[in-house]
């Protein structure tokens, strides 16, 4: 620890200035605070982060008599090590922020002291403490309300900023700010962008508050259905909870009447959006991390996951059940989910989050799916400035856009976008179907290589093969599928009275046969890919056509090596399914070979004692086989990645390495063989979290039989062709079909 001391004679002020190079104990903390003992202010890297509650104690300590002003985070680690605390007792008036460090990981930290009898200046005042909706009178409106014109006028007053900037109401303004007078004709803010600076809207530049707040005022004339928040909101929530923010737009907006929210939030030197609908609480967020090797993306991934998480809940329980509360509006638990890459764009520099937030805040107005990327920004960027010039949203000039960049290509970059428009692709919208669009990157690849497909069969194969029909150059809508499968379990579920453990989705109690089809596809959210093919099994009755697709048998049986007496296991040799299970090997391996291996030859077991045999102990050869591989045009293996540790979960990572068009040789019961050739395989980027459940994305890497290449699909993004041996490593659910 050092501290550097200092006097300001003029302030009559002792200054200590501190650096703790590693957390403190308790014991460091009680020598500290016998130091800063006759030290007025106190400024510095403390090490101390307050967000943990043992360095909440520890902050508490060294406060005594003075007051800690500075919150904000301070790192790029997302926490606020470094602080300031200042009696405020001797001071009246005070001010305290921080600023980006281009040399350092940790924000330059700062404090304004007035002079006594000294006043701040009116514009800066005015700056730190005005906010349009809160200090205008004006009647308060909802979406639908008409109002008239109207002219009114506040005055502000001048006092203590760093309490002013708590304050959410008129009453508790001091006195001395010059009247601020905004004008609104005919429910139009009059609001010129002659004097807005619109620089930062060329790349590299961050984007400001002015132009965030500006944007999504147009966008909210464009759906007068979602209500935008000032980019202000949050960070004000933040410091000082419901108590400053609950006023906010009350005077003038019916929150109540609006069927979403979106609320863009500046954190760390970061943009992110938040949407919330009464139905999901949802945080988007693109920072993928550049510049970290894929062990430290993932790491970063999963404290952001897990901060966002933090962050919902917390709006969740301190902003919006208060918010329904005040309204006498009863509020319904809703759905949070972060969205980060890969299942959403990705933002892989340092500059264009802003671009990104009112990109993703414009999609979500317009229904759109989320099919633009970083590439795109600099093109956005314009978008955006002749959107704020003309005030007016711009409807279909990005796929005018993407035309006239097609156009600019080269003969051979328009020969490669030619080839992957050949694969299809599949809209996500909501975020949390990436695990089904996965699988129907498989399903409709058995129907490419299916000679006569029948038009006409079950609900789901009518779905899937109307699909499969469609043009492949758009991206296809997966809804419908999804409402079929949740529908069809809902009613196993209900029918059976299946316990919750044995469903194939968590859809939760009281399943309700005439709940919307909405409703039920709120209920799962992500999945685990494997479930499809779980509820295809557990429902085969209603869509046979489906499931014989991949039914297959199999049977495992264990040979004593006394006696050579065959065990069968009978409740596997007594059930089909649409997939075999095979467990994940602890080292890298070829998967030609361990599938082989796996199914072909046997595992010698140890202490065997076969019952109806000799009754003897040895070993015994354990054997897993195909009942009849004549009847199979199409095998589903699924490797099962995700592993218990005691009370943990783990994710095996281990390389299952896939050569092209190599056979694939298996044998049955009965001594038969087949070869078979992979058409596609889905893997999945993402960890586990404290709680051991699972985030992150799936795709899938499919073979495309018009262009004979392999393509990795993600959801409705571009697919991508693969270069030779560039099919996954991270394999988890694999599909073969027969070679004839």
């Amino acid at each position: 620890m050092q501290v550097v001391y200092g006097k300001f004679k003029e302030f009559d002020l002792n200054v200590a200035f501190v650096y703790v190079r590693e957390t403190p104990s308790y014991q460091e903390v009680r020598m500290l605070q016998k130091d800063l003992e006759l030290s007025q202010l106190v400024m510095g890297d403390l090490n101390i982060d307050s967000n943990r509650s043992p360095d909440d104690e520890k902050l508490k300590l060294l406060c005594t008599t003075r007051s800690r002003l500075l919150t904000e985070l301070t790192t790029h680690r997302f926490n606020q090590l470094d602080h300031v605390l200042l009696d405020t007792t001797k001071f009246d008036k005070y001010y305290s922020t921080s600023y980006i460090n281009f040399s350092s990981d940790h924000k330059v930290i700062t404090i304004r002291i007035a002079k006594p009898q000294s006043e701040y200046d009116p514009a800066f005042l005015q700056k730190v403490n005005f906010n349009r909706d809160i200090e205008t009178k004006v009647e308060v409106k909802g979406r639908n309300s008409k109002s008239s014109n109207l002219h009114s006028c506040q005055t502000l007053k001048q006092g203590n900023v760093a309490s002013n900037l708590s304050h959410s109401s008129l009453e508790e303004m001091d006195e001395g700010l010059p009247e601020v007078v905004i004008k609104e004709e005919k429910n139009k803010v009059s609001v010129s962008t002659s004097n807005m600076d619109l620089s930062c809207l060329f790349s590299p530049n961050w984007l400001n508050d002015e132009v965030i707040n500006f944007y999504l005022d147009i966008l909210r004339k464009h759906d007068d259905t979602i209500f935008m928040y000032s980019s202000f909101f949050h960070s004000a929530f933040m410091d000082d909870g419901f108590q400053r923010v609950g006023m906010w737009y009350r005077r003038k907006y019916d929150l109540m009447s609006y069927k979403s929210f979106l609320i863009p939030v500046h954190h760390a030197d970061h943009w992110y959006l938040i949407f919330y609908n009464k139905s999901d609480l949802i945080a988007y967020d693109p920072y993928n991390y550049p510049n970290s090797t894929e062990t430290e993306r993932n790491q970063q991934l999963l404290k952001n996951f897990q901060f966002l998480q933090r962050t919902l809940m917390n709006l969740k329980e301190n902003y919006l059940k208060p918010l329904f509360d005040q309204n006498n509006q009863r509020f319904e638990e809703p759905s949070i989910q972060i969205k980060l890459p890969p299942s959403i764009p990705a933002q892989n520099n340092s500059y264009d989050c802003g671009v990104f937030l009112l990109t993703f805040a414009k999609y979500i107005v317009l229904r759109r799916a989320f099919d633009f990327s970083e590439s795109d920004m600099n093109d956005i960027r314009d978008i955006i400035r002749k959107e704020i010039e003309s005030k007016k949203i711009m409807t279909n000039l990005p796929r005018k856009r993407r035309i006239a960049a097609v156009s600019k290509l080269s003969a051979k970059k328009r020969k490669i976008q030619c080839e992957t428009t050949m694969q299809r692709t599949f809209i996500n919208f909501d975020g949390e179907t990436c695990w089904l669009n996965s699988n129907l990157q498989l399903l409709l690849t058995v129907l490419d290589f299916e000679e006569n497909v029948r038009p006409n069969g079950s609900k789901l194969w009518n779905q899937l093969v109307s699909m499969h029909q469609d043009v492949t150059s758009l991206p296809l809508d997966p809804q419908f599928i999804k409402e079929t499968i949740i529908e069809t379990e809902g009613k196993r579920i209900s029918r059976d009275n299946v316990l919750p453990h044995l469903r194939c989705f968590a859809l939760g109690p009281n399943i309700k046969e005439e709940e919307t089809a909405v409703k039920r596809r709120r209920r799962i959210g992500q999945q685990d890919a494997k479930d499809f093919y779980y509820c295809l099994d557990e429902n085969s009755g209603s869509w046979l056509d489906v499931f014989n697709l991949f039914k297959i048998k199999t049977i495992t049986k264990t040979v004593c090596s006394s006696c050579n007496y065959e065990s069968i296991q009978q409740a596997e040799f007594n059930s089909e399914n649409t997939s075999i299970s095979l467990t994940c090997p602890f080292s890298n391996v070829d998967f030609k070979a361990y599938v082989e291996e796996q199914m072909n030859q046997y595992e010698v077991v140890q202490g065997w004692k076969d019952q109806v045999g000799c009754g003897k102990i040895s070993s015994g050869k354990v054997i897993k086989r195909i009942y009849n591989i004549s009847e199979r045009k199409y095998i589903v293996i699924i490797i099962h990645r995700l592993m218990r540790f005691g009370n943990s979960i783990e994710i095996n990572n281990t390389e299952i390495r896939i050569q092209e068009n190599v056979p694939i040789c298996l044998v049955d019961q009965n001594g038969l063989s087949a070869s078979f050739k992979l058409l596609g395989v889905v893997h999945h980027t993402g960890n586990v979290d404290g709680n051991n459940q699972t985030f992150g994305h799936y795709r899938a890497d499919v073979y495309n039989k018009k262009s004979g290449n392999w393509f990795r699909t993600s959801d409705a993004q571009t697919p991508i062709k693969l270069p030779p041996n560039g099919i996954t490593k991270d394999g988890y659910i694999y599909l073969l079909k027969k070679i004839d």
